[in-house]
């Protein structure tokens, strides 16, 4: 028997809650130009379009975006600020290789906000949550055991 799917919308309003975005944080944020670059640029390393150690050039997107070199510069700062880039003197921008260590650091963290969350939530006990975490645990299932490479699975559970 295929249990009941969670209505989608159900969905957006908890992926919105959880999704890490760069200034995911304003209620309807009005971006300026630097931070729409850096928001792009973000996702691009966040997903891996843009690899640890890939340099960032400045013409390159001030001419991908139609801008000047100076607003790119200023989204270079926001992701270096974000921990994302690291700003190379007299050399230009890459995106931040990070250690063994520095990543264990990070996953120690999402890990205790993660248990705040997951605190507050049960505390609150939203009902329409609970169809949405069953959806979700359902798919997890699927990823875990179907013929996928694992980066589903991963990308899911992150």
């Amino acid at each position: 028997m295929k249990p009941r799917e969670a209505d989608p919308a159900l969905f957006a309003r908890w992926e919105s809650a959880v999704a890490f975005r760069l200034f995911g944080d304003a209620p309807v944020p009005t971006l300026t130009v630097p931070e729409q670059i850096a928001a792009q640029l973000g996702d691009r390393i966040l997903d891996g379009r843009l690899p640890p150690g890939a340099r960032i050039g400045e013409q390159e997107l001030a001419d991908e975006f139609q801008v000047s070199r100076g607003p790119v510069r200023e989204a270079i700062r926001i992701l270096e600020r974000e921990g994302l880039a690291t700003i190379l003197a007299r050399r230009g921008a890459i995106v931040t290789e990070l250690s063994a260590d520095e990543l264990r650091e990070i996953f120690e963290i999402r890990a205790a906000l993660f248990d705040t969350v997951a605190r507050q939530v049960a505390a609150e006990r939203p009902p329409e949550l609970l169809a949405v975490l069953r959806a979700g645990v359902q798919r997890l299932e699927e990823l875990a055991t179907g013929p996928h490479d694992g980066d589903a699975y991963a990308e899911t559970t992150y």
